[in-house]
């Protein structure tokens, strides 16, 4: 009996809003009308001209040369990438400053200075940032070789000096 009187009570419930609502659909219905009206019709683009391309003419070889690239891997120079870095080359050779050297000829250790710090380096130390490894150490500086990439990929070998008078020079010059 309460599902029966459930029933009939949504039933005039619901016919009751049918009536009222009526203006609201005719307006929905206006609405839908004139929005349809409005579209307006998509142009079609323009044709493109095609035109052809021409790759700029190549001047001396690229970054991605495979020739560049594989002398680079088999050169005899290239220095050692996963050997673990010393501390001082993460200093350029112009920030470190040779102080002066201790022992005999046959063991010539030499003092240098970066940051306020005095370190001892010996032959086959490395120093600088362009994988420099000492070479020679005299009363005087010391002689290193660096290793450096030219311009089509090879690894070559550049000597460099640190000197007393070049630390000097540039103690002056800060």
């Amino acid at each position: 009996m309460k599902v029966k009187f459930l029933l009939l009570s949504s039933l005039i419930a619901l016919s009751a809003c049918s009536g009222e609502h009526g203006d609201l659909q005719d307006w929905m219905r206006e609405q839908r009308d004139d929005a349809k009206t409005k579209i307006t019709p998509v142009e079609p683009p323009a044709p493109l001209e095609h035109t052809a391309y021409f790759a700029p003419p190549s001047v001396g070889t690229h970054a991605f040369d495979i020739a560049k690239m594989r002398s680079a891997t088999q050169n005899a120079n290239m220095p050692d990438m996963d050997r673990p870095k010393e501390i001082l080359e993460n200093y350029s050779l112009e920030n470190i400053t040779f102080k002066g050297s201790i022992g005999t000829k046959q063991k010539m250790a030499g003092l240098v200075e970066v940051d306020g710090h005095t370190y001892t380096v010996r032959p086959g130390n490395y120093l600088g940032q362009n994988y420099g490894r000492i070479s020679k150490i005299t009363a005087d500086g010391i002689e290193l070789i660096e290793v450096v990439e030219d311009a089509e990929g090879n690894w070559i070998n550049r000597p460099a000096t640190l000197s007393a008078e070049a630390s000097e020079s540039n103690e002056n010059k800060k």
